[in-house]
């Protein structure tokens, strides 16, 4: 099977559905966190589902209208808070949290090939 959620050795896993928590940083904490983890960890390709450098990507909504036009610029900010921050936990949505994640275990995005490394 080309993609399947979960485990799919030699093939593309997804992130699946639930289990969703009524507070999103429930869900990325006991959902989405591990699995993202999981796949770092694994040392596959991570291929980007957006890209990581448009800022409307990355926040649930983007109040202070921060604005990126490189990678440079997105990997500086993401070091500039923690994941305790009410940055991370109230304004960066799931992919912002990724980003923040991939950032935070030393990854880069590639924009040619659409991936994290």
């Amino acid at each position: 099977m080309l993609a399947k959620q979960d485990d799919n050795i030699g093939g593309l896993n997804v992130l699946g559905d639930g289990p969703f928590y009524p507070n999103p940083i429930d869900t990325w904490n006991q959902t989405n966190k591990p699995w993202l983890l999981n796949a770092i960890n694994a040392g596959g390709v991570l291929r980007a589902t957006a890209n990581p450098i448009n800022a409307s990507n990355l926040f649930f909504s983007n109040v202070t209208n921060i604005s990126f036009s490189n990678w440079q610029q997105v990997k500086n900010y993401m070091l500039s808070f923690s994941e305790n921050s009410t940055t991370f936990i109230d304004e960066l949505g799931f992919y912002g949290k990724e980003v923040h994640t991939f950032v935070h275990q030393g990854l880069n995005f590639n924009p040619i090939t659409n991936t994290f490394q």
